[in-house]
């Protein structure tokens, strides 16, 4: 299995051209697990905010891929995203 993450700190969160840091910095963070028989696992997260509340939001993904040909890639990959601490729930 091989584990990796990642981390970022970025003046704003926008989300599909939508502010969701409130015109402030966010830090966000993520994980993901590969197993060798192709499943893998993952999660990310960022502060979020609007004007007058504040959360986080996490995602949660995973899935099975297969390389078919050399330099190609098929995937079914679920996932979901899990805000909390805000009243807004934006939707995948």
């Amino acid at each position: 299995m091989d584990v990796t993450g990642n981390g970022s700190l970025v003046s704003e969160y926008v989300w599909r051209g939508v502010p969701a840091s409130d015109e402030k910095a966010a830090v966000q963070l993520g994980a993901d697990a590969e197993w060798d028989n192709g499943w893998y696992a993952g999660a990310w997260g960022s502060n979020a905010a609007t004007a007058d509340q504040s959360g986080v939001e996490i995602d949660l993904y995973g899935g099975w891929g297969v390389s078919p040909v050399t330099g190609t890639m098929a995937s079914v990959a679920p996932s979901t995203l899990l805000p909390t601490g805000l009243r807004k729930t934006f939707w995948n």
